[in-house]
């Protein structure tokens, strides 16, 4: 049999290396529609669907990609159940998160929670189990508690210890029943038994623990969620199955037996255990929606059941695995610590490995700059950096990405992203994996919050702030969210931006804002705030001058009020006087300015002479959204499939559609797929791809797109990869892929500054490897600079004398016979030095390298890097 192989986009360094002290047992558990990991160090990883908070984000957004469970530590044990999560403490407490319909989250209420909550009247726990409405747990003594669904009454939600079970092991919780093994290796069962699940030759549902018939000798447990069968695994190796046999769940294919479904319908099943044909020394077992998985002592990984076939068949590709889950597809940890999955729908399909994540979190965009967070907790920066916003200890402009000095264990970042002297919005917050908040750039407002004006270049902590969950970087002024639901804030408090309860112009330290509770996140833009908090509802306060409160006037206030009308909110997103609302069915809500379409809607009203809505409305035409993103006048928002879709704004194309008319509806953007996460910047938009490229269109007057330039990108284009250390290649369109045989003779990151009148270009030339300095060995290169006025017919060449003329070959070198035999080989070379370009507006300028000029154009190595833009625009 062959199989769709797939490496899981999950990095998981150390997670088999952990000292003796704090490491705990590696394991992956997969339910139908999401997965956890948990790692050596005690932290828990989640993926996938996330309608109920089961990923435990504070938040309902699925991922594509693994996230870090908020607040959790420490952790021995987790499990995955339908639609929610179970995660067990080193110090035997148990943790519970997402949905709640049937108490499955033991907290005696049938309210959802997305982030994790302790399961509160347990003894010591010792095992744990998640399955669909019931949760089960093993004390240390051997006795058998659970939650939700485990009488006959399913409005009973308490805690309770099941009666009747003694020196249990291990337990297994499926789609309304629960298995529990003994010491002595027989296995009880209770619950819902239409489907013959319970394994006692009937079909009559039971709540009392009764031996199932026959087994003994029983190792292992394993129960479905969903189509309920039960499997067990016996010590000499077999694997024995009864329940619903759904398509060849029990491989079993002459079984005859009929039960019911739970609705009068019949299906195949087996009331008793009968041993699946095949299987031989197996050591761990996994099941769910009908189908199944087992690991052989020899490393192998076997599957059957519902659309794989009756017979057990072997996953090719997979001969070390330790540990194997089931996540609407297969799940193999191997002993190295590698991840791999499978797709569990056909049984033939072709192997397929898809390449690993390169380790981006989020990235954030801003007017003139732009950041990224990595898995591994650094922050790289590119772009403007006049008041060191780019962090790197000094005021240096760069294209191309570079990491934050000194800044590492960064769990969420934020971008003040409406940026100019006045609005003070070029600063940026750190929140850190350990709860801690730190910040760097434009400090004239005190939204630096380290208790001055004093702008830095490098990144400081903010005093006195711990147990950080969520932060927002607004226009001069800085707002975080704490674990224990209070909103705090600081910077610009102009007009009681803050909260309209400091008299204070500008705060200077963190205070936390009276009469806030249940915060779980903040935004914050142009004067307006929005906190998300845990019941789905929406406080704002701020401008108004647009509606964008959505109270229905356009009187500003500036002290919190709950939005009208918003409920189930999933996010909450402030952009330039508007808002949005991702929620929980994924769709968007709207209100505020549409002078660009950016709600995306007809507006309802007209504030300022200007279209606009002053309260919410939903936005035609999305549904299946998981995120959103806000600019000035434009949206982003990311579908489930991996789909972008923008619209509002686009005088600087950051809708990606190649133009730059402005759109009042929602389209996809062209050439995305397989997108993860998106960003907007005051006028661009950022985008994630799951093979962790980046990929940036919009506005790049000062290289904010990071993709080594200054030019408008109207459609998505790659963001430099640091893999070559930043600088440019003129040569290739993606730079991690760069052929053998156009390895350039060198590197060119270019770094533009000033305005028309006085421009500034220098490049700084790095050279390759010793491969490339032999190629190049045959004679030296020189590096031109020319300006195209976009027709291809006038060009445009700067002379000695500084001055611009019209093009006459060859073109004036600006290096020559510089070696460049190594990387560490570097030269900087001043092309423009406070140039007048003026008259050279809506020019491109192109920089290039090679023998001659007409080297450099026959073999294209030249490339745009900024375009002669109007200064009174």
């Amino acid at each position: 049999m062959s199989n769709y192989l797939r490496k899981i986009p999950l990095v998981l360094a150390g997670l088999l290396a952990a000292s003796a002290a704090t490491a705990a047992q590696p394991q992956i558990e997969g339910s139908t529609l999401h997965t956890l990991a948990l790692q050596a160090d005690g932290t828990v990883l989640a993926w996938g669907q996330d309608n109920h908070g089961e990923l435990g984000q504070e938040r309902i957004l699925s991922s594509a990609t693994p996230v870090q469970v908020i607040n959790l530590r420490d952790i021995a044990a987790i499990s995955s159940g339908m639609d929610y999560s179970l995660a067990l403490g080193a110090d035997g407490t148990v943790w519970a998160w997402g949905a709640n319909n049937y108490g499955e989250l033991g907290d005696g209420s049938k309210a959802n929670s997305a982030t994790p909550v302790q399961v509160a009247g347990l003894p010591a726990i010792a095992h744990i189990a998640a399955g669909s409405g019931t949760s089960l747990a093993v004390a240390s003594d051997g006795s058998v508690w659970g939650w939700g669904w485990v009488a006959e009454s399913q409005a009973d939600y308490q805690v309770r210890r099941i009666a009747g079970l003694e020196n249990v092991s291990a337990v297994a919780a499926g789609q309304f029943y629960g298995l529990a093994l003994k010491q002595d290796g027989s296995v009880w069962a209770w619950g819902l038994n239409s489907n013959g699940v319970l394994g006692d030759g009937t079909t009559t549902d039971r709540w009392t623990p009764a031996p199932v018939s026959g087994l003994t000798n029983v190792t292992a447990i394993a129960a479905s969620s969903a189509f309920p069968h039960s499997l067990a695994l016996k010590s000499d190796g077999t694997v024995w199955a009864w329940g619903r046999d759904t398509y060849g769940s029990l491989g079993l294919p002459d079984n005859a037996e009929t039960c019911s479904d739970g609705l009068n319908d019949p299906v195949a099943c087996a009331r008793l255990p009968l041993q699946v044909p095949g299987l031989t020394d197996i050591v761990a077992i996994a099941a769910d929606w009908g189908k199944n998985i087992a690991l052989r002592r020899d490393g192998t990984v076997w599957v059957w059941g519902n659309g794989l076939g009756t017979t057990p068949q072997q996953v090719g590709g997979i001969g070390n695995a330790a540990k194997i889950a089931y996540a609407n597809g297969g799940l193999a940890l191997d002993q190295a610590g590698t991840l791999v999955g499978w797709e569990m729908n056909t049984s033939a399909l072709a192997v397929e490995t898809v390449p690993a994540l390169s380790g981006l979190l989020a990235i954030e965009g801003n007017y003139n700059f732009a950041a990224a967070l990595k898995a591994d907790g650094t922050v790289w920066t590119w772009g403007d950096n006049r008041y060191g916003q780019l962090g790197l200890g000094q005021v240096s402009y760069s294209s191309t990405p570079v990491a934050v000095n000194g800044l590492t264990g960064v769990a969420r970042l934020s971008t003040a992203a409406y940026n100019n002297l006045l609005a003070g919005g070029a600063h940026n917050l750190a929140l850190k994996d350990d709860g801690t908040l730190w910040a760097w750039g434009m400090n004239f407002s005190g939204q630096l919050g380290d208790g001055s004006t004093t702008d830095r270049a490098a990144p400081v902590q903010v005093p006195d702030m711990s147990n950080v969950v969520s932060v927002a970087a607004s226009s001069g002024s800085s707002f975080a969210v704490k674990s224990d639901g209070s909103l705090w804030a600081w910077g610009a408090n102009t007009n009681g931006d803050l909260g309209g309860s400091f008299s204070d112009y500008t705060v200077l330290a963190p205070r936390q804002v009276p009469g806030i509770a249940g915060a779980t996140t903040v935004s914050a833009e142009h004067f307006l705030v929005l906190v998300l908090r845990g019941d789905g509802t929406v406080l704002a306060w701020g401008s108004n001058e647009m509606g964008q409160l959505g109270d229905g006037t356009t009187t500003a206030r500036w002290t919190p009020a709950a939005v009208p009308g918003v409920a189930q909110a999933a996010k909450a997103v402030a952009g330039v006087q508007s808002a949005y609302v991702l929620k929980t069915d994924g769709g968007v809500l709207a209100w505020g300015a549409n002078d660009y379409g950016q709600l995306g809607a007809a507006a309802t009203a007209t504030c300022a002479g200007k279209s606009c809505a002053t309260a919410p409305q939903a936005v035609p035409g999305l549904s299946g959204v998981t995120d959103i993103a806000a600019g000035a006048g434009h949206v982003l928002a990311l579908k489930s499939d991996g789909t972008v879709w923008s619209w509002g704004a686009n005088w600087n194309g950051q809708l990606g559609d190649g133009g730059t008319a402005d759109r009042g509806t929602p389209a996809q953007v062209p050439g995305l797929a397989n997108v993860v996460a998106i960003a907007a910047g005051h006028h661009q938009s950022f985008a994630v791809t799951r093979d962790g490229a980046v990929w940036a269109w919009g506005w790049n007057h000062y290289g904010q797109l990071g993709d080594g330039t200054y030019s408008l990108r109207a459609t998505p284009t790659l963001v430099a990869n640091a893999s070559i250390d930043g600088p440019l290649d003129l040569l290739p369109a993606v730079a991690n892929e760069i052929a053998a045989d156009k390895l350039p003779v060198f590197y060119l990151a270019a770094a533009k500054s000033g305005e028309p009148s006085a421009t500034r270009l220098a490049v700084t030339l790095k050279g390759g490897t010793a491969t490339r300095a032999t190629r190049a060995a045959g004679g030296s290169h020189n590096v031109y600079v020319a300006a195209s006025t976009g027709s291809g017919l006038a060009w445009f060449q700067l002379d000695a004398g500084g001055s611009w003329g019209g093009l006459a070959w060859p073109m004036a070198a600006f290096m020559s016979g510089v070696s460049l035999s190594s990387r560490t080989d570097s030269v900087v070379v001043e092309i423009l030095d406070g140039v007048d370009v003026s008259g050279l507006v809506g020019a491109r300028i192109y920089v290039g390298y090679g023998s001659s000029a007409d080297d450099m154009l026959a073999a294209g190595r030249y490339r745009e890097v900024f375009t002669v833009t109007d200064p009174n625009r």
